[in-house]
């Protein structure tokens, strides 16, 4: 059958199965089952295996649970809370401040889980109420709590990120570079827009009334609660960025960290590991079973031609084609060039030099 006619049945299955509401996991490692065993036959079947054992192979995946360790524990011991006490000590006298500060809290819990519901809903609990009781608009209390919470898969140490790079074989270092600018950026916009918005009709968000705002003395005691689990993450941060650690050391680094943080405040119990643990569990078993059928999905696939398709379609359309790219959609860089080459034609030559040098370096 032609792969045209397979890409449309393939994915035409995938979505309409992901439309009835079935698990992403089930779905596509399903798919991949079943499109092997009736195109390759029965005895097929072991290219799933080794598929996922080459992935659960993978020493990088490591850092996915320690990351999540050290978000769960650092939950668990209340940081959240001391954290939006500050912003709400700090930020409350503005227009717009406990707005302004749950952006803030949300941006410093994203570079603390790396998982967008860990923001939204720990500021949903505790920020969402006390802006409504101050009289803050429900549009913008809502918004500023959404927008901040979605920055956890793009500021480090994103689970996504690490995911991402994992899969397309690049530098999960330099992701995080990007994605700390990216989501601090975005951060900084959003946070600019509340100020303009708040001074333009204030009574969308009022300053907290004079009686309620916190002296010089209590804002620096605020400070106390979230320093050293703030200084644990720049710390993680910066350890990957300088090269000093790769990003599976430096989140075993921050899980042991978060412990010690967390006893340090005299907030470590058994249960507190225990339900931190069981939560790590649980978050990191549904990504690998994601992640484990996405890339039995990605090799049936691109073994019933998805490669040959792409460069076909380079070959057609006289495309220059990154071969990163390409490599982002399962189809390997040397598999690319090899394509290209027995088509015997002077086609997308950008593509076959840089393949053959990321082949050679990988190699290595």
């Amino acid at each position: 059958m032609d792969i045209g006619y397979i890409s449309v049945l393939l994915f035409g299955s995938m979505f309409l199965f992901l439309l009835l509401g079935l698990p992403v996991a089930f779905v596509l490692g399903g798919l991949a089952t079943v499109f092997t065993a009736i195109f390759w036959g029965p005895e097929s079947l072991f290219i799933i295996v080794a598929r996922t054992y080459s992935m659960m192979s993978t020493t990088t995946l490591v850092a996915c649970p320690l990351f999540v360790l050290m978000a769960t524990v650092l939950e668990r011991s209340g940081v959240s809370e001391d954290l939006y006490d500050m912003m709400y000590r700090w930020m409350g006298s503005l227009k717009g401040g406990l707005a302004i500060g749950t952006v803030i809290a949300c941006t410093l819990i994203a570079a603390m889980s790396g998982i967008a519901s860990t923001g939204v809903v720990m500021m949903g609990m505790m920020a969402l109420p006390a802006m409504l009781k101050r009289g803050y608009d429900k549009r913008l209390a809502t918004g500023c709590i959404l927008a901040g919470g979605v920055l956890g898969p793009l500021i480090p140490p994103s689970i996504a990120l690490v995911l991402y790079g994992t899969i397309a074989q690049v530098s999960i270092g330099a992701l995080f570079a990007g994605g700390m600018s990216a989501g601090l950026l975005c951060s900084v916009l959003i946070i600019g827009y509340i100020l303009i918005k708040c001074q333009l009709n204030p009574e969308m968000g009022p300053a907290i009334p004079e009686e309620e705002r916190a002296d010089w003395g209590a804002k620096m005691k605020s400070l106390k609660g979230i320093f050293l689990p703030m200084l644990l993450v720049f710390s993680v941060l910066g350890s990957i960025y300088s090269g000093i650690a790769t990003p599976t050391e430096a989140a075993a680094v921050g899980a042991l960290g978060a412990i010690v943080c967390s006893a340090l405040h005299g907030r470590l119990t058994w249960k507190l590991l225990r339900d931190a643990s069981y939560a790590t569990i649980k978050v990191q078993g549904f990504m690998m079973w994601i992640l484990f059928a996405a890339q039995a999905f990605a090799a049936v696939y691109m073994g019933m031609g998805a490669s040959r398709m792409v460069v076909g379609l380079v070959k057609e359309y006289q495309v220059i084609v990154d071969p990163h790219r390409l490599s982002t959609f399962g189809i390997p860089l040397a598999r690319v060039s090899q394509v290209i080459r027995e088509s015997n034609r002077d086609v997308g030559g950008r593509v076959v030099e840089l393949a053959e040098k990321e082949f050679m370096v990988r190699g290595l």
